[in-house]
């Protein structure tokens, strides 16, 4: 039988993904702890990883970065709703994450873990076939929603921006000016919200790059920084941002100063 590593937040929805694929695989539950998840791979040795990204913080991607860059040959499925997964849209570009939105019928999901495992379906359990539904948590109206990114190195100011903005927009993170100038190819963000002062290739350099680049150079940048010298702002301002924010923000200036510009 085999064995797929299910990695989330302890909640009813990854205990239904469980009790419906239980039976058909050999399943292990982990919660969404970097090391946790370590251990469990180690042990387990699954075959395939699934991720329900329900309730998770979107800044913290240590776990995808961990089966990126340390088990490459293990496929991972993400499981979550449309607006949960566009968090990750980044991942889904390389071949070894998939994506499925909930809500989706146990048929499906066994197909589509068959199908990343490379396995035949008369290879599954008769009782594989029945169809019950994985119901997505009740919550607001899907709405068209601006996005934003945010470019920034500390976890804690993310969490704190992200907080701000998740209300009135979408919300993308990106740890680097690397990490973000890849997720804005594959999908293009309406604003950023980008770190001036991040080590090796700082705001500085991702905003030049993104000027050199014309599937990028029409998008507004906010510059954040820390810092509140003079000599300091004047080599911001320089950059022709479209503006900047002095840390800790202030989210009412935040909100409407982004408004003036998306909208």
């Amino acid at each position: 039988m085999k064995k797929i590593l299910l990695v989330g937040k302890l909640n009813k929805v990854i205990r239904n993904f469980n009790e419906v694929l239980a039976g058909t695989f050999s399943m292990q539950l982990c919660a969404y702890e970097l090391e946790m998840v370590r251990g469990m791979t180690r042990i387990f040795k699954p075959d395939m990883v699934i991720i329900s990204i329900s309730e998770l913080d979107t800044e913290d991607l240590e776990i995808f970065d961990y089966y990126f860059g340390a088990y490459k040959k293990i496929p991972v499925l993400v499981i979550g709703t449309k607006e949960e997964s566009e968090n990750y849209t980044g991942y889904f570009e390389n071949e070894q994450f998939e994506n499925i939105i909930r809500p989706v019928t146990q048929k499906d999901l066994v197909a589509k873990c068959c199908d990343m495992m490379h396995m035949e379906i008369d290879e599954l359990p008769k009782a594989a076939g029945v169809s019950v539904r994985i119901k997505a948590s009740m919550g607001k109206e899907e709405k068209t929603r601006k996005t934003i990114m945010i470019v920034d190195d500390s976890s804690l100011s993310v969490r704190s921006t992200k907080a701000m903005l998740e209300n009135q927009y979408n919300v993308m993170i990106a740890t680097s000016g690397i990490k973000a100038l890849d997720f804005m190819h594959k999908r293009k963000p309406d604003l950023v919200l980008l770190d001036y002062d991040m080590p090796k290739f700082d705001g500085r350099d991702t905003l030049e790059k993104m000027k050199e680049d014309d599937e990028l150079s029409d998008i507004p940048v906010f510059f954040l920084t820390a810092v509140a010298d003079t000599q300091h702002i004047t080599a911001v301002l320089k950059l022709n941002p479209d503006g900047y924010f002095l840390k800790p923000l202030e989210k009412d200036k935040v909100l409407e100063a982004i408004e003036k510009i998306i909208g």
